[in-house]
């Protein structure tokens, strides 16, 4: 078997070990070996009493540019677009998975960053506890951008406020993309997450996406959106996707038992139904 190319190294200074990336001339790209060797590392420092603190940097001009979209033997295939469906969930658990052992080191996660941050790189800065940004560090989430999803928790770990007390102003796109926003939510303290059909299909026809209802083993056609208000952003993904798999008015009857959640949903027809405090949830925003 041949040898995995060596991605990131691991260096020692007496009670601190530095996780470094190490593909400059790739930007530091991610990819799936890069997931499994993160997460090696750090099982070889969690049980490691003499080390204190972790640090995670990059060598060359980028801390990680995202997702190394040159490597075909990473692409997530299938025999059928269930079967790619399927693949492409089992794939993202086991990336959170390995992600999730680096995030919960005993020893604090430091990440210096530097340059581009971007995408994948982004979610592997979130990992840490502490985040040190040079000048030239440049963070994004690109990949709605080019029609793909976030997968690995990035939307799921960012949390900010602005600082000057005005709310956040996030706006729902229509499904269709027919007409302009169907809601602009303001929120301060709140989080929001929506699940629906955007983008990315499977099949030319479009009955394959990347949410999938467990009872019945396909894609919903019901509701085309959704999106949930909640205290967390882990919370409101969590339900925004229940929520999109849930036939009728089940999933409004779902939100409306749970205090402090609140949801817009998008039919498939267009016809939109809120729950029954949305509107005191959002602060309108012009």
């Amino acid at each position: 078997m041949a040898e995995r190319e060596r991605l990131m190294e691991l260096e020692r200074d007496g009670q601190i070990a530095t996780i470094v990336l190490n593909r400059p001339e790739k930007l530091n790209a991610w990819s799936w070996e890069s997931a499994r060797q993160v997460a090696s590392l750090a099982d070889e420092i969690r049980f490691d009493d003499d080390i204190r603190v972790v640090i995670m940097r990059a060598e060359g001009r980028a801390f990680c540019a995202g997702v190394d979209l040159g490597m075909p033997e990473d692409r997530i295939t299938g025999r059928s677009p269930a079967e790619k469906v399927r693949n492409y969930y089992e794939k993202f658990r086991w990336v959170h998975e390995r992600f999730n052992v680096l995030a919960n080191l005993p020893q604090p996660v430091l990440m210096a960053v530097h340059g581009y941050c971007l995408g994948a790189g982004f979610e592997v800065a979130m990992m840490g506890d502490i985040r040190i940004a040079a000048d030239d560090a440049r963070f994004a989430l690109p990949e709605p951008k080019v029609g793909v999803s976030i997968d690995a928790g990035g939307d799921i770990r960012c949390r900010s406020t602005r600082g000057d007390e005005r709310p956040w102003r996030i706006a729902v796109e229509d499904p269709a993309k027919k007409r302009d926003y169907p809601e602009v939510f303001g929120l301060t303290t709140s989080a929001v997450a929506t699940s629906g059909n955007y983008e990315s299909f499977f099949d030319e026809e479009k009955s394959f996406h990347h949410i999938v209802d467990p009872g019945s083993g396909v894609s919903p056609i019901e509701n085309a959106s959704t999106s949930v208000i909640a205290s967390s952003t882990m919370l409101a993904d969590a339900l925004s996707t229940a929520t999109m798999v849930l036939p009728g008015d089940r999933g409004l009857e779902l939100i409306n038992s749970i205090q402090g959640v609140d949801c817009l949903l998008i039919g498939s027809d267009g016809n939109q139904r809120r729950s029954n405090n949305l509107d005191l949830a959002i602060r309108k925003v012009v």
